[in-house]
């Protein structure tokens, strides 16, 4: 397995939920080396997640989706963690149902990300 850096995301993302595949290649098959982590999340898993949620979808890949996102969440690289903060976190901010069916999902340093942005979207200093 890849270890996970800023650089391998993508690659670690399609080890943990390889149903993203299709639409990782559809979306950056003609640029993938330029195609920083940020935009390769907000293009390609945003939308699936959305969907999942939206449905009530498959439980497992959610699973999956959410133990990829806490390792990204916990890591040591503030980098990585950014990531998952300001690509993932305010998506899912922006759609309160969507957040409060995520939040179910969310493991706690995902859980603490969102909570930041949430608080920073009110004003709070804390």
């Amino acid at each position: 397995m890849i270890g996970i850096q800023y650089t391998t995301i993508a690659e670690v993302m399609l080890g943990a939920i390889p149903e993203l595949k299709s639409r990782y290649e559809a979306e950056h098959y003609w640029q993938i080396e330029r195609q920083g982590p940020h935009m390769v999340l907000a293009t390609t898993l945003n939308p699936y997640l959305d969907e999942l949620l939206d449905s009530n979808g498959n439980a497992e890949i959610l699973r999956r989706i959410f133990v990829f996102l806490e390792k990204l969440a916990t890591h040591p690289d503030s980098d990585v963690r950014g990531v998952i903060r300001v690509t993932v976190c305010e998506h899912l901010g922006a759609d309160r149902t969507r957040l409060e069916k995520a939040r179910r999902l969310m493991g706690r340093g995902t859980l603490h990300l969102s909570e930041e942005i949430e608080a920073a979207w009110r004003g709070d200093r804390s």
